[in-house]
Parts: C-alpha cells; sequence; structure tokens
C-alpha cells in the first residue's frame, strides 16, 4: 500500500496517472483532509487530499519512483506500508491488474 498527501486538485491526475500506468490496482482518495506540519520554520494549515494506493511487490519499487516523479510537491510525503495479511484472492487479483 503506498499512502501519500496532494492538494485535492492533484489527487484525481495523480491516481489515474499510476492506474494507467498499470503501477496501481486501485485507490481511495479521502478529499478535504486538513493537515498541520512544520514547513519553513512555522506551523503550516493546508486543506489535502489522502490517497491509499495499492499495487504488488512486483512493481512497488516502480510506483514509488514514478510518483516521487509525479509528485507536485517539494517534499511530498509517500510511504509504502506492508500489510502483514492480505486475503489471498485480493492478494491474486492485485498482481494480475499490476503486471506490465
Amino acid at each position: 500500500m503506498i499512502i501519500t498527501t496532494c492538494s485535492p486538485n492533484d489527487a484525481i491526475p495523480l491516481l489515474e496517472k499510476l492506474l494507467q500506468q498499470r503501477l496501481v490496482a486501485c485507490g481511495n482518495i479521502f478529499s478535504h483532509v486538513q493537515s498541520m506540519y512544520w514547513w519553513e520554520g512555522k506551523i503550516q494549515r493546508e486543506e489535502e487530499a489522502f490517497l491509499f494506493m495499492e499495487t504488488s511487490d512486483d512493481v512497488i519499487e516502480e510506483a514509488f519512483d514514478n510518483l516521487s516523479q509525479l509528485h507536485p510537491y517539494e517534499v511530498p510525503k509517500i510511504l509504502v506500508v506492508e500489510p502483514s495479511q492480505v486475503h489471498e484472492a485480493y492478494n491474486r487479483w492485485l498482481t494480475t491488474e499490476t503486471k506490465t
């Protein structure tokens, strides 16, 4: 699973690009999330979108690299979270849908 945040306007184009490249099989966008963080010595408050994207082990590195290049932020939050368990049929589907 890849997690990132971005502006709400960038969420759909980012997810669509990774889907078209077959680097993720699906994704969820949670729009209008309030984020607060330190940036340039001050606490910032921003409305963002939160993206959860699911991929397979076969393409995780390429998905991470492409998202890093596509992401509009100077310092994007991009996290990879490995689940401890995945339903076998779902894992087969992920692997099938992310084959290049």
